[in-house]
């Protein structure tokens, strides 16, 4: 006879208070929440939500949507998906990356003085 696994084997209950998961927040942070709000240990509901016999390791998906009472495709995506670039960033044609900040204009000569500053002003 196997030891009893405190629970886990059982079915997931969904939890008294629920969250809204925010988009691209990432399923740690989302339990993280979650945890506060029903007065939990983190440590103990992600090991709640591993499939059992593992109280470690990765995360069950269809664990976590029933004890939040939504879809597991769904709540996957909202939390894992990549955030939108903001709409006033350039990136490089060629690359796609964005691009470096100028690195010349925050540079400092030894003294403090700036490169671009005039000579006749520094005494």
């Amino acid at each position: 006879m196997n030891p009893p696994m405190h629970g886990l084997d059982r079915p997931v209950v969904a939890l008294p208070i629920q969250v809204f998961p925010r988009p691209c927040e990432g399923v740690e942070t989302f339990i993280a929440r979650l945890s506060q709000a029903n007065y939990l240990k983190p440590f103990y509901l992600r090991a709640y939500l591993c499939d059992p016999p593992m109280t470690a390791g990765a995360l069950s998906w269809s664990r976590l949507a029933a004890a939040t009472g939504r879809d597991p495709v769904e709540l996957q995506d909202v939390l894992e998906r990549t955030p939108p670039p903001p709409p006033d960033l350039l990136l490089c044609e060629y690359c796609g990356r964005p691009p470096r900040p100028n690195v010349e204009a925050g540079r400092r000569l030894p003294g403090g003085a700036r490169p671009d500053a005039d000579a006749e002003t520094i005494s």
